[in-house]
């Protein structure tokens, strides 16, 4: 992953390959919230993080049935 970028957003682009508004539709957040995670001005409230682990939790058991899609 790129670190430059920044974590959050070198996972979403690099290895999820999605947009931020895409990212924010799936984890039922505005686009702003992502935008300020990926910049670091602000972190993942205590709910919202619990919906990125899903979220990527979901993409790990997809991938290990075949299924890719969410």
């Amino acid at each position: 992953m790129n670190e430059s970028k920044g974590e959050l957003r070198a996972l979403r682009e690099d290895v999820l390959g999605i947009s931020r508004a895409e990212f924010a539709d799936r984890l039922g957040v505005c686009v702003e919230s992502v935008k300020n995670w990926e910049l670091k001005k602000n972190n993942p409230s205590p709910l919202a993080a619990e919906k990125i682990i899903k979220f990527l939790g979901s993409l790990k058991r997809a991938k290990g049935s075949g299924d890719v899609t969410t």
